[in-house]
Parts: structure tokens; C-alpha cells; sequence
């Protein structure tokens, strides 16, 4: 039976086995490339796609060498987490659960749990505190740390209107400080959090 590895790409980069002990993918390139491939959940990934991505400054020999290094030590790590397929690479689903994957499909709903649980996923940006220096892969980052964040606020926005909606303004407001602090310049939090305050009786 495969153990499911939980993989947490949005905040700080966190890997836990089945039994909820820490993974350590100690390399950056390590925890670059299987961010990169969790944000691209589903969708296979050539070799050489991988390889310019991440060590694209190294000439294609040794970028395919490191590819193929990096690839090897993941293995060693977690054996069943990387499928291959002739010159595909994809994150196998059976044996991980992906935050972000979890956060984009629980996003998407109406529902008041489901949406408080998609805004506690998201713990900061995406790989935070990470940073390339191959131009490639920087650009996809602030793309895809953009994207999430974009969404995250939209969560914040609908869940926010919810608790409203069913008198819960103390729930409400603790929702809409969350997504001030995503967004601190987002008018409609401020607008919602002084009419939440007005009505209160707390100009």
C-alpha cells in the first residue's frame, strides 16, 4: 500500500510521511521542483521543460544531469512519489496530497467549512521565503504566488459575505482581518469591516 505523503507548497515548504513525521527535502532545487509540480497537479512535465526551468543557466547537459540527480534523491526520499513515463515526470496522486490542490478545489465552493478551511491552507505565499535565480522559474513563481494570492482573497471576500449574510459579524470580521492581512490595501474588506463596526454602534 502506497503511504500518502502530505506536501504543503503554500506558506513555507513542509512535507510530512502517513504517520505525521516531518520529510526533509534539505536541497532548494528539491523543494522548487516539487512545488513546481505540484502547482502543475495532473499535468505531466517533459524532462527538458524541468531541466530549463531550474538549471537552465547550465547548458542542457548538466541541466538534465541535475534533473536527473534531483529526481534520484526524491526517490530515495519518498520511492513512490515521482512517476515517469518515456520523457514525462508527474507527482503520482495516489501517493500525495497537495495543500494547494486541496486549496484551489475547496475554493471553489459555497460552502462555509470548505471555505474556511481553503483560507486557514493558505499560510503565506507560495515556496515563501524562496527565491531563483534562473529567470524561468522566477517568473512562473510571482505568476503562481499571484494567482493563489488572488484567490485567497476571493475566498476571504465570499466567506466574509456568508457570515454576514447569516448574522455571524463577529466570525465575519475575523475573516475580513485575515484578509487584510493578505491584502492590506483591499477596499472592500475596509469598507465591510466599518459597516460591520458602524452598525455595532462602534464609529
Amino acid at each position: 500500500m502506497v503511504k500518502t505523503l502530505q506536501l504543503s507548497v503554500i506558506g513555507p515548504f513542509e512535507a510530512h510521511d502517513a504517520d505525521g513525521s516531518a520529510i526533509e527535502f534539505s536541497h532548494r532545487k528539491l523543494r522548487a521542483l516539487l512545488a513546481y509540480l505540484a502547482l502543475e497537479h495532473g499535468r505531466p512535465q517533459t524532462r527538458e521543460q524541468l531541466a530549463d526551468l531550474l538549471w537552465g543557466r547550465t547548458g542542457n547537459d548538466r541541466a538534465r544531469h541535475n534533473l536527473r540527480q534531483a529526481l534520484s534523491k526524491i526517490r530515495s526520499l519518498c520511492p513512490e512519489l515521482i512517476e515517469t513515463s518515456g520523457d514525462t515526470v508527474i507527482l503520482n496522486p495516489a501517493a500525495c496530497s497537495i495543500d494547494a490542490v486541496t486549496f484551489e478545489t475547496l475554493s471553489q465552493t459555497e460552502d462555509v467549512a470548505d471555505l474556511r478551511t481553503a483560507l486557514d491552507l493558505y499560510r503565506g505565499e507560495l515556496l515563501e521565503g524562496y527565491s531563483s535565480n534562473e529567470p524561468a522559474y522566477q517568473d512562473w513563481l510571482s505568476g503562481a504566488r499571484e494567482r493563489l494570492r488572488r484567490r485567497a482573497c476571493a475566498v476571504g471576500q465570499r466567506l466574509a459575505s456568508l457570515l454576514r449574510e447569516q448574522a455571524h459579524d463577529r466570525d465575519a470580521t475575523e475573516v475580513l482581518n485575515r484578509l487584510l492581512q493578505i491584502d492590506p490595501a483591499d477596499e472592500s474588506a475596509h469598507r465591510a469591516l466599518m459597516e460591520i463596526h458602524a452598525l455595532a454602534g462602534r464609529r
